[in-house]
């Protein structure tokens, strides 16, 4: 299984975009990474990356891009950075003009592994020290070196069904949707992807349909009592690396409730939450 910090190539990064509209971005990273790929030209990464722009915007905030595509003729994953000094308009999430552009590219075959790296890379890619280090970069070295050094390393996913007993069964209970999609995220960067999500109501929902309540639900708080929350089955030795990877994401647990997790010892486990 091939890791983030394997395939970083400092010949498909470079320092210096010169593209000044997304159009012309696309091709430039093309023609840029096509270099490092085998039996592909860059005609051939061009259209798969315009497919996956129509698809939807790769352009995150914070100035972030990340343009991806899986080609049947690709063989191995080959991840490049690219730096505009003047930034372009991506159509990002934010309207901000993009400067960084994290490109992957992999095997059609291998579609988890490609999430995982895709999760890692977003992971990574959205640290604001990591970006003040890469645009200070002078040379495509120094990229590929600055954004392995701040690569988490990635713990061996277990086969489906073969969890063991004393590991935990994780459940991270969310209320700000906005941490959410950062904390599946992390959840796939970890190699975590037997899970399950399912909406969750807190007891402030349920006294709504108990009139003898209804004069207290203003002193309970206004805060939404909808959450989502995840289930899994984690690995004993990785638990406390990605309890601290949540709280990056949400803050301290202990300092509001807009979060809670709880983990208890694995008794018995039989199949997987890992579906197919």
């Amino acid at each position: 299984m091939a890791e983030l910090r394997e395939i970083i190539d400092a010949r498909v990064c470079t320092v210096a975009l010169d593209s000044t509209t997304k159009e012309q971005c696309v091709r430039e990273l093309a023609e840029l990474v096509c270099s490092g790929l085998e039996g592909v030209t860059a005609d051939d990464l061009h259209r798969a990356l315009v497919e996956r722009e129509d698809a939807g915007s790769t352009g995150f905030e914070d100035g972030v891009a990340i343009p991806h595509a899986r080609l049947p003729q690709v063989a191995q994953f080959v991840f490049g950075i690219a730096v505009s000094k003047r930034g372009i308009d991506y159509d990002s999430v934010d309207g901000k003009r993009t400067r960084l552009f994290f490109v992957l590219v992999g095997p059609d075959e291998d579609p988890q592994q490609y999430l995982q790296l895709l999760a890692q890379i977003s992971r990574t890619g959205l640290n604001r020290r990591l970006h003040e280090e890469l645009l200070a970069a002078p040379t495509r070295q120094q990229l590929a070196d600055a954004f392995a050094a701040h690569l988490q390393p990635v713990v061996a996913r277990p086969s489906a069904g073969s969890s063991q007993i004393g590991d935990r069964l994780l459940f991270v209970v969310v209320y700000q949707h906005r941490h959410f999609d950062d904390i599946v995220t992390l959840f796939l960067e970890r190699g975590i992807r037997g899970a399950a999500v399912f909406d969750t109501k807190g007891i402030r929902g349920h006294l709504t349909s108990v009139p003898i309540f209804g004069d207290f639900l203003n002193f309970l708080g206004e805060k939404s009592d909808v959450s989502r929350t995840i289930m899994a089955v984690v690995p004993a030795g990785e638990l406390d690396r990605l309890i601290a990877g949540i709280e990056e994401i949400t803050g301290d647990l202990g300092a509001h409730a807009d979060a809670a997790i709880l983990a208890i010892d694995l008794a018995f486990s039989k199949g997987s939450l890992e579906h197919g």
